[in-house]
């Protein structure tokens, strides 16, 4: 345990350190107390907020755990943990960045649309991407990482996928609301989604795990659609704006998930592959390759989207950047 806390100490010194010498700001020395005490609000209602999402996105288990046996709740984690594994780590690992590129819109009507839309659409689309793989490979992904005594996961796994894309959008409300100056509400709403949360799963309970599934999957659309009640009446961006930046990522993960169930290409690939790890990297191949297909389409028929704009230009980028590093002489 004490372990636990040093490595944390001396993790965020060398952060701190490091943020420092990077940004080359420096502390002044001098206290303003009005400063200090917004400052301090506002930090606080933030920390509440995040506190309660956390107790919230917990209470699942805590519920599982009294109601249902230990083996009940092992396989609902692995499964849960599997489906969100895009999320989490994707906008988990970007949170800073993007918290700071939302802060940074905070009272600025004509542009804060413009740029929501584009960092919505090109957040969402790598996402959305992971996650259709994972829901495709359900199967190979946990027996391949976590063995053959996980699979019974699967199933709830699917489902909790559908709850990891609402979660994906709402979650990036969440973090635009807490960053333009609106954190005091979202602590609102995280109290109200710990209600929520209890209540869905107390009643998801009466079906097992698959009820507890489809009950996280209601708190999202709910939470969502929530959020964008809070949007439309405070924030500087407009439903519309959600609407733009998420309904191309939305559009190519449906086209895909079509396309490979309707064609049944997923069962074909694991039946003639030799192991889990080769049928994994055959449908990842597939499922990218027809994600960027739809999404370019996408791009033609509505070369206006300023989303998919953004999503292109980033590619490209990133194209050039590798071209570059690959020739003789090239820098990375």
């Amino acid at each position: 345990m004490y372990s636990l806390v040093l490595g944390s100490v001396v993790s965020s010194s060398i952060m701190l350190v490091l943020s420092l010498g990077r940004s080359g700001w420096r502390p002044a020395f001098f206290f303003d107390k009005e400063k200090a005490r917004k400052l301090a609000g506002y930090g606080w209602r933030v920390h509440a907020a995040n506190s309660l999402e956390l107790a919230a996105d917990r209470m699942d288990a805590m519920l599982i755990g009294r109601v249902l046996d230990f083996e009940a709740l092992g396989i609902y984690r692995r499964a849960d943990s599997t489906a969100k594994l895009p999320v989490t780590e994707l906008l988990g690992r970007l949170y800073s960045l993007i918290f700071a590129l939302f802060a940074r819109l905070s009272g600025d009507l004509d542009g804060s649309g413009r740029a929501f839309r584009k960092l919505c659409t090109a957040i969402l689309a790598p996402i959305f991407l992971v996650l259709a793989w994972i829901w495709i490979s359900l199967g190979d992904f946990i027996g391949l990482l976590y063995g053959e005594k996980w699979l019974p996961a699967v199933p709830y796994a699917q489902v909790l996928v559908v709850a990891a894309v609402v979660m994906s959008i709402r979650g990036l409300l969440a973090m635009y609301l807490n960053a333009t100056g609106h954190a005091g509400k979202q602590a609102g709403i995280s109290l109200l989604d710990l209600c929520l949360t209890a209540a869905l799963i107390s009643i998801g309970l009466q079906w097992g795990l698959l009820g507890v599934a489809w009950a996280m999957v209601l708190r999202y659309v709910l939470l969502l659609g929530i959020a964008m009640v809070m949007i439309r009446r405070y924030a500087e961006i407009q439903v519309l704006d959600v609407v733009s930046g998420a309904w191309p990522a939305l559009l190519a993960l449906a086209a895909v998930m079509a396309v490979l169930l309707g064609a049944g290409w997923a069962e074909s690939i694991g039946n003639w592959c030799a192991g889990r790890a080769c049928a994994l990297a055959l449908k990842g191949l597939l499922v990218a390759g027809l994600y960027l297909v739809v999404l370019a389409a996408l791009r033609r028929l509505f070369p206006a989207n300023e989303g998919l704009e953004a999503l292109f230009g980033i590619l490209r980028q990133t194209f050039d950047r590798c071209s570059a590093w690959q020739r003789p002489g090239g820098s990375g």
